[in-house]
């Protein structure tokens, strides 16, 4: 190979990274805009000759990612290309489906943690209680635990709630006197 950033398809290489790392692999993707080449490398051979676990479950490959722009060199082993014969990578639809839901419901309740037409402060402030005890947004008015209603200028003195809460109360009035002192020191 002339450049380590020119690489072909199922061509059969040894790449030396700057560390002095040593890959052989085949190559199984390169996006020249995004500086990575995907390498096939199939699983090391038993030391024993048994058979390894791997094998055992059928031909598995791990991929290898490299950045091209830290490839120190490299060579092609094996000129002859065999994009037919590298394996597709075996997806999990139910975990990527799960996933997909669970990023899906923390991105929603992050939302939902903004205040819409507030004030950089207010955010400040809700961001602190939030860390401490649940909140949400009423539009304007910070309401935590369900019970206590914090309204514009989230002030102690503008904290109010049921006579049954008067702990949860005094403990919000607490962090927002504490928070707006630390914030006007900044």
């Amino acid at each position: 190979m002339s450049k380590p950033h020119e690489f072909t398809l199922g061509v059969e290489v040894e790449v030396v990274t700057s560390a002095q790392e040593t890959v052989c692999g085949r190559v199984f993707a390169h996006d020249s805009t995004s500086q990575v080449v995907v390498l096939s490398v199939a699983p090391p051979a038993s030391p024993s000759g048994s058979e390894d676990v791997l094998q055992q479950r059928g031909d598995r490959h791990s991929y290898r990612l490299l950045n091209t722009s830290a490839i120190a060199s490299a060579r092609v082993v094996d000129a002859t290309v065999q994009v037919e014969d590298l394996p597709a990578p075996t997806l999990n639809a139910e975990q990527i489906d799960r996933r997909e839901a669970i990023a899906v419901r923390q991105a929603y309740e992050e939302s939902q943690r903004i205040g819409i037409n507030v004030t950089l402060e207010a955010q400040q402030l809700f961001n602190q209680l939030c860390k401490t005890l649940p909140c949400k947004w009423d539009q304007k008015t910070i309401v935590v635990m369900d019970e206590i209603r914090v309204t514009p200028p989230y002030t102690a003195d503008s904290c109010a709630g049921p006579k049954d809460s008067a702990a949860v109360l005094a403990r919000v009035r607490r962090v927002l006197t504490g928070e707006r002192a630390r914030l006007a020191k900044k």
